[in-house]
């Protein structure tokens, strides 16, 4: 396919450390990214979502994503018919509100291989354990080809909770990688 819609729920547990971490890959031939949506550790500010494509920063939000909260991402990705005219929006919400906190608009004339192979895999969730902070994901949502709208996929039908362990004093937050 050449579009893709994708929304996902996200929890950080705590501050960020200076390092990058993925939360969301797309990719062509099984491993290539053509696109990267990460959480910042060097951006100012740290813990700001960013999007890569290829090796270049092609947006910054301006503001940090929240710890201890539910947030929602969502993706929209155009391969385009050339080499270099793709284009991608990101935004992300609060819980289930309808209102952006921070939305790129379209980003335009991206280099998404759109001349070449459709996109054949979204990865979702934290792509390195090492990374920093814990981070947990649930209901995760996607459109492609006749499914695919060109509109952000709607929020979930009721806002996820982080999955907690009993230790025999007390609920304590599980850190869950993907």
């Amino acid at each position: 396919t050449k579009n893709v819609a994708v929304r996902t729920y996200h929890r950080l547990s705590g501050a960020i450390s200076a390092t990058d971490f993925d939360v969301m890959q797309i990719r062509v031939g099984g491993a290539t990214n053509i696109a990267t949506i990460r959480i910042s550790g060097y951006s100012t500010p740290a813990g700001a979502l960013r999007l890569r494509v290829g090796s270049t920063n092609a947006w910054t939000a301006t503001a940090a994503l929240p710890r201890n909260t539910w947030f929602r991402l969502k993706a929209l990705i155009e391969q385009g018919t050339g080499a270099a005219d793709g284009r991608i929006r990101l935004a992300y919400f609060l819980g289930d509100d309808t209102t952006a906190v921070q939305d790129s608009g379209w980003i335009t004339g991206l280099a998404l291989g759109g001349d070449g192979a459709g996109i054949d895999s979204v990865v979702l969730g934290k792509t390195n354990v090492a990374a920093i902070p814990a981070s947990f994901m649930d209901d995760a949502a996607a459109n492609t080809g006749a499914d695919y709208t060109g509109s952000f996929l709607g929020p979930a039908t009721a806002t996820p909770s982080p999955v907690v362990l009993y230790d025999g004093t007390g609920f304590v937050d599980l850190d869950v990688y993907l």
